[in-house]
Order: structure tokens, then C-alpha cells, then sequence
């Protein structure tokens, strides 16, 4: 179970199982993106081979802590497992996604949440 997140100006990238055994690690590694960097920010979730509740419970986190820091986040690319357990648990709504597989998830008339 291996997990990573790397970053590079204003755009990340998460590699690896995003579960209860991993987000702790991820969480951390992502830390200093939200105390030194300005701007927009993109997370790529392309990466993420398998994810959980947990996963999802770590997105959440992401928009909380980019919102205190007055920055706009999107994530790119969520896998259909992750959007399958938001959409379960009712916060599908509150991802801010930027793919076009996740817009085509959407019931139709939804938009995508800015």
C-alpha cells in the first residue's frame, strides 16, 4: 500500500491508494502546498490506483483547508471509485471537479459547482 503526492507550481499530483491506511501520509506530504503557495490549485488524481472512504474523507479535507487559505481547488481526473463513494454518501455535489468524465457523471441539468 504505497501512496505519494508531489507538487509543482500550483498543479499536484496523487500516485497510489488513497485509503485508511495511506491518507495520513498523503495528508501530511500535502501540507506545505496549503501554507506557501497562492493562487488556483489543480490536484491530478489520475495516479490514484484504488481509494476508499477514507480517500474521499481526504478530498474533503483538501477543499477545507485550500477554502481557509483563500485558494480556488479543483481536482482533475477522479477516479469513478471515488466519485461512485461521494455520490453514495451525498458529497458529489461538493467536489469541485474539473474533468469531463466527472461532468458526464452528473444527472443530467447538474452543473458542475464552482
Amino acid at each position: 500500500m504505497t501512496a505519494g503526492f508531489n507538487a509543482d507550481n500550483g498543479s499536484c499530483r496523487v500516485e497510489g491508494e488513497l485509503t485508511f491506511e495511506t491518507v495520513t501520509k498523503v495528508l501530511k506530504q500535502s501540507e506545505s502546498v496549503f501554507k506557501t503557495d497562492s493562487g488556483d490549485l489543480t490536484i491530478d488524481l489520475s495516479g490514484v490506483t484504488r481509494a476508499d472512504s477514507a480517500g474521499v474523507a481526504l478530498l474533503m479535507e483538501w477543499i477545507r483547508r485550500a477554502r481557509q487559505a483563500g485558494r480556488e481547488l479543483r481536482f482533475r481526473q477522479v477516479p469513478e471509485q471515488m466519485l461512485a463513494i461521494a455520490r453514495t454518501s451525498g458529497m458529489e455535489p461538493l467536489l469541485p471537479v474539473a474533468s469531463a468524465a466527472a461532468a458526464k457523471s452528473r444527472p443530467a441539468g447538474q452543473q458542475e459547482r464552482r
